[in-house]
């Protein structure tokens, strides 16, 4: 019993360990990745555009006027289809527990 408490502790160590050595890596890596910086500047500006808007209506037209465009891009088809669809595979799926409940 004890070796197994023994065994299970020590691979809980070595995990930790290793967790942190490659968080370490994988953080550091990031940081001097150009890509990173650049989703990372990007976040922060629609985070910052995002706290002026709650102020500011001017913005707030701009981001509803982008979302209807947005969403005016999005085909609606694809979403009545993939609703039918969904429709007779639940129809499919009651008549299978119907079948085996019987």
């Amino acid at each position: 019993d004890n070796g197994v408490d023994f065994e299970f502790e020590m691979n809980a160590l070595i995990s930790k360990v290793i967790n942190h050595f490659a968080t370490e890596v994988v953080s550091k890596r990031l940081a001097k990745s150009k890509t990173f910086q650049m989703m990372a500047l990007k976040t922060h500006e629609h985070i910052e555009k995002s706290k002026k808007a709650i102020s500011d209506p001017k913005i707030q037209q701009e981001i509803v006027r982008d979302a209807k465009k947005a969403t005016q891009s999005v085909n609606i088809d694809y979403f009545r289809d993939s609703s039918k669809t969904f429709e007779r595979f639940k129809r499919a799926l009651k008549e299978e527990f119907r079948k085996d409940f019987k």
